[in-house]
This record gives structure tokens, sequence and C-alpha cells, in this order.
């Protein structure tokens, strides 16, 4: 089993159906109170971004930064990419390398190409080196990096936690090939034949024809919640609708702000009937079932002491509290919910 940890921000893993991990140990020094921040490349695309080193390289810190590989596996790089001397009185950005090993095997700096930048633009290439004090990339290729990563194998049972930020981590096959359950403590579970993956702070997966959102806790949960309240369960599975609900909810959009959209648009008209306050809430009772006297909050409507957005997210309050009810909401609150 290897364990993938992200940062802060947000981070995306590649599960690239190997066993193998690349595991670097950095450090470095920050100019204008900004630390480096790093990609890491296999074959020559990205499978982790934005990772920031923030071990002060001065104070003798380190930092581990591990990534999956595959078996497949011909190259792998460093990208430095906001390499910057703000002045020698704030300090000069660098990356160092205190050691690179792929499954085990020790990677040297200066068996590596180094691709410099400079404010971005590259300039030269030459031999590698430990000391990354130009933006740029350093790339390790080779019979050495082939053999390590053969060694590594076929998939095995991974770990991936993304911290803080909206993290995801990339599968390469389609949807149905995987199956998603929750696990213990927030996690989820990943399987794909023999395979079992363990996600925990992870919020997304991706996979080749669609996403799954994990963070039903979050944005994600509210934007399910009103889907079923305004348009009724059967909707939380066409994949388009949800995607815009998330896609809003990840820009910041509040509970309330989504369900002032949502009963504003042609198509709730369409599924209610009309814009009215009468069909409004006749809707909403009937996808959630319920039986009890509504006059009241028709009134309220027509008073205007309550809008509809603030009804739509009380009744979907509702729902989430009697989630044994409803079954289709139940799965997804459970296990996340396809989009596209």
């Amino acid at each position: 089993m290897a364990e993938f940890t992200g940062t802060s921000g947000n981070d995306t893993f590649q599960n690239l159906g190997g066993g193998g991990s690349l595991v670097l140990v950095v450090a470095a020094s920050s100019a204008g109170g900004v630390w480096p921040s790093v990609n890491i490349l296999v074959n020559g695309a990205v499978v982790q971004s934005n990772i920031s080193v923030t071990a002060d390289n001065a104070a003798g810190a380190t930092q581990t930064i591990t990534v999956p590989v595959p078996s497949s596996a011909t190259s792998v790089a460093i990208n430095y990419t906001n390499d910057s001397q703000e002045s020698w009185e704030t300090g000069d950005r660098n990356v160092y390398i205190k050691s690179i090993a792929l499954n085990g095997v020790a990677l040297s700096p200066t068996s590596a190409t180094y691709a410099r930048t400079q404010n971005g633009a590259y300039f030269d290439t030459v031999q590698g080196q430990a000391d990354m004090v130009w933006g740029g990339t350093l790339t390790f290729s080779g019979a050495t990096v082939a053999s390590a990563a053969a060694s590594g194998g076929a998939g095995t049972n991974d770990t991936f936690n993304g911290l803080a930020g909206l993290d995801t981590v990339a599968y390469s096959g389609a949807r149905a090939e995987y199956g998603i359950a929750m696990g213990s403590g927030g996690s989820f579970t990943v399987s794909h034949g023999a395979e079992v993956d363990t996600t925990v702070n992870v919020e997304r997966l991706q996979f080749s024809n669609m996403k799954h959102a994990l963070d039903m806790n979050a944005g994600s949960g509210t934007v399910a919640k009103l889907i079923a309240t305004l348009w009724g369960q059967d909707y939380l599975s066409v994949r388009e609708f949800v995607g815009v609900g998330i896609n809003l909810a990840d820009q910041g959009r509040t509970g309330l702000q989504l369900a002032e959209l949502a009963v504003n648009t042609n198509e709730f008209a369409q599924r209610a009937g009309s814009f009215s306050n009468a069909d409004f809430v006749n809707t909403v009772k009937s996808n959630l079932g319920y039986t009890g006297d509504t006059s009241g909050f028709l009134a309220d409507l027509n008073a205007g002491t309550m809008s509809k957005a603030q009804l739509a997210v009380m009744a979907s309050d509702y729902m989430a509290s009697n989630m044994g009810t409803y079954v289709a909401l139940m799965g997804v609150m459970q296990n996340g919910i396809d989009y596209v």
C-alpha cells in the first residue's frame, strides 16, 4: 500500500494504475513572503500540481512529497513554476532537493536534465543539480527510471489524503468500472477489480466520462437536497443538472443563493407548471410526499413574509432530517453523486 498526501491547497492525484511511488525530500527558501510552487510530472503529464514547498532550508527543515507512479513510467520530473528573486534583501526563492527515490531506487539530480526558465521563459538546458535556483523542469529518464518504475508492479491499494482544499483523485477508466462506498471517519473506498483505494479529505473523483462528488456534507450535498426538493429524487441521476449546481456551489454560492437561482429557472417553471406561488408549493409538497396542510406556507409566500428560496431550503432540510423516507437522496448523501 502506498500513501499519498496533498497540500493545504487544491490537489489532484492521478491514480495511474501502478503500485509504485516517487518520494522526494525537499526544502526551500522564500522571496517576498512567497514559497516555491512545484508540479510533479510522469511521462510528461502533470500528476500532482501546485505543491507549495514551505520547509525552510536555512532552518534545516525538510518536506516529503509522495506521488503515485505507474509501472510503465519512463520519465519523472519536477517543474518549479514560480522562481523569482525579488531582491537580495527579501531573499531568493529556490527549491532544494535533498533526496529523490523511485520505488526505493535513489535518483541523482546530476543524472537529470534541467530545462531552465527565467521569468517563465525557457533559456537553456543544462545538467541537473540538486539546488533548483532557476525556474524550469528537472527531468529524470532513461533505463534507471524505467527499471525502477517497473519494479513497482501492478496496482496496489492506495490511500489518498487531500488535507485542506478541494481535492480530486483522477482515474483513467469509465465510472461504471469503479465501485464507491462510504468508509469510516468520513473516508471513502474506491474499488476497481482487486484494487481498493481509500480517500480521506478528498472531495471529488474524476473518471474518463464523468465526475463524482464526495463532499455531501458541504456544497454538493446542498445541491443534491435542493434538486430532490424542487425537481424530485429522479433528477438526482440527471448528471447535467447536478453539474450545474455543483459548479455554482464551488464558486461560493450559499444554499439560499442556489435556491434563489433554481426557483427562477425556466426548467423549474416547466416542472412546476408555472412560476406561481401555488404551483411552487404544490410541486415541493409532491416531491416531499408531504400530506400535511401547506396553506400557511402559501399564505407566507403571497404575503411576502417568506421567499420561495427560503421555503425551498426549509423543505430540503426537512428531507435531510427524514432521510430514511427518501431512498435515492439517502444513497447519494451517503456515497456521493455523479455529475458532468
